[in-house]
Formats: structure tokens, C-alpha cells, sequence
């Protein structure tokens, strides 16, 4: 079994996407650690929660129906920032995993994704980027093909489209072979200038 924290609640009806989503988050954030110090990138408190809750909070509005919270680096700060999001959330359906910490770089916790969930498909997003107002049931449900696509579109620090750090990739899919193009600027705290801007919009 995989270990970690579920939630699911009958008392609200919802149309859950039959999908699982991996949130990859094993990352050492060392492009901000003159700033969050040795915190999790993904657990830096933004406005009033945990940056990690409000990616949880867009796949949960996305109606996704199961959560693996892909972790590396300081695994027990990811799995308790998981934890408390759970207990805010108890009537929510989304039920949200916490993985066995893996190495090797995204790609290789992409591919222990796989195997862990024995999913055919699966939807991977960054943890430290969310894309307000993103359709996300709508995405999912247009994907009819057999690529592998990445969602790309501008930031809120410049208009060049770029990765937003969506993915929805197929078991044994290599380099994404389509894009999505989106005019919705994510938001992206892996850097010194995003994390400020999200501070700003947040907590102003």
C-alpha cells in the first residue's frame, strides 16, 4: 500500500475527474534558500497557508479525484503541510497521497509516479506554480489523443510564453510531443522575483 493521508467525503456531490494528479515537490528550492532559509520551496507560508494548499486547493476546484505528493528533500515538512490541508478540507472528495521520497530529479519521480500508481495517465504539476483560473476539468477532458502535452503560457513576471509546469503525460511518454497554449499568466515561486510576487499578491 502506499503510505501517506487520504480524505473523502459522500456528503457533497461533485464531478470528479478520474485522474490522478502528482504534484512534484522533492525539490531543495536552493534558488531561495537566502530567503525561505531551510524550508520546503512548496511549504513557504504565502498570505494566510502554505504555498503547497493552494496548488492542492487548484486541483481540488479542478474536481481531480486523487493527489500523490511526489517528495525528496524534507519529505515530513511536505507530508505535514499535506496533513493540515486535509484536516481544513474534510468535506472535500479529493483524496491526497504523500509518496516515499525519491532521487534523482523530476524525471525520475515522474517515472516512480507510474509505477507506484500503476496509472496509464497521469496529470503532473509543479509545486510551486498554480494557474488561476485554468479550466482544468475542461483540459482533461479534451485529452482524446495519444500525446503527451504541456501547458505553456506567460507568467505574471513577462508575457513570453514559456512552461507553466502542467503535464499530462502517458506511461512511457518521452518529450511531450504537444502544447497547450494558455493567455492565463501562472504563477511561478521558484525564484527570488516570483516568490516576491507572490508575496504580493497575496498578502497585500
Amino acid at each position: 500500500a502506499r503510505p501517506g493521508i487520504a480524505t473523502r467525503s459522500e456528503s457533497i456531490q461533485r464531478t470528479l475527474v478520474q485522474m490522478i494528479a502528482a504534484v512534484l515537490c522533492g525539490g531543495k528550492g536552493t534558488r531561495l534558500r537566502d530567503v525561505i532559509g531551510e524550508h520546503k520551496k512548496c511549504c513557504t507560508v504565502i498570505g494566510d497557508k502554505p504555498w503547497l494548499h493552494r496548488v492542492l486547493d487548484f486541483l481540488a476546484v479542478g474536481g481531480i479525484a486523487e493527489v500523490v505528493l511526489l517528495t525528496g528533500y524534507k519529505a515530513e515538512e511536505v507530508s505535514q503541510a499535506a496533513r493540515e490541508w486535509v484536516e481544513s478540507n474534510e468535506h472535500s472528495q479529493m483524496q491526497v497521497l504523500v509518496s516515499l521520497p525519491t532521487i534523482g530529479g523530476p524525471e525520475a519521480a515522474m517515472a516512480s509516479a507510474f509505477e507506484s500508481t500503476r496509472a496509464k495517465t497521469l496529470l503532473f504539476i509543479n509545486g510551486d506554480t498554480i494557474l488561476e483560473g485554468f479550466d482544468l476539468q475542461g483540459f482533461l477532458a479534451d485529452r482524446k489523443s495519444n500525446l503527451c502535452v504541456t501547458v505553456r503560457g506567460p507568467s505574471v513576471l513577462s508575457p513570453k510564453i514559456v512552461d507553466s509546469g502542467i503535464y499530462y503525460r502517458f506511461r512511457g511518454c518521452g518529450t511531450p510531443g504537444s502544447e497547450l497554449r494558455t493567455r492565463l499568466p501562472f504563477i511561478d515561486i521558484g525564484t527570488p522575483a516570483g516568490l516576491a510576487e507572490a508575496r504580493r499578491r497575496y498578502e497585500e
